[in-house]
């Protein structure tokens, strides 16, 4: 059965046959702008057979979409964006987030891109807004100031500083909304 309820979606990067930890930070903040919204928390894990999607589901992810194949082996952007957009459009999020690891600096220009649709990059902070919008925070003017920007195109896409967030755990606290 369809979840009918928005979603909030990560992409979480492989490590050998697991998701990096960059993702589980991912999931702790996407738990909570998906509680904010009423949304559905879910993941996208792109691996070779083998990959540990339902570790993503351990740590709170209402449902994951694992892609298994020895193409994605090698950490190649084009091939990932390729094969992660059209999953991405028939899901149509309301926000999706990425590490800003060197690969996901990479990723997600490409995807969004192939999507159409803004990115804003290297956030710090990312909350909804009283009129139910993503307000993406991130540092401007050599570090000096702090941009808050709103996309105007859905998905609203941001990649996410490495160790921002605590990362989410079965146990942390971060309830999963109704």
């Amino acid at each position: 059965m369809n979840d009918p309820r928005p979603i909030v979606l990560i992409l979480a990067e492989p490590q050998g046959f697991q998701p990096h930890p960059i993702a589980f930070e991912l999931l702790y903040k996407g738990r909570e702008l998906a509680n904010q919204l009423d949304a559905s928390l879910e993941a996208i894990l792109c691996g070779p057979p083998g990959i540990q999607g339902q570790l993503l589901n351990q740590r709170g992810a209402d449902r994951v979409h694992v892609m298994e194949n020895d193409m994605f082996s090698l950490p190649d952007e084009m091939v990932f964006a390729q094969q992660m957009a059209p999953l991405i459009q028939q899901l149509a999020p309301e926000v999706v987030l990425v590490g800003a690891t060197a690969f996901g600096r990479s990723l997600a220009p490409r995807l969004a891109a192939a999507l159409k649709i803004g990115l804003t990059a290297d956030c710090t902070n990312l909350f909804i807004n009283e009129h139910q919008q993503l307000v993406q925070v991130r540092p401007a003017f050599s570090e000096n100031i702090l941009a808050q920007i709103i996309s105007d195109t859905r998905p609203q896409m941001a990649t996410i500083r490495y160790k921002e967030f605590p990362e989410a755990s079965g146990g942390n606290g971060m309830e999963r909304g109704k």
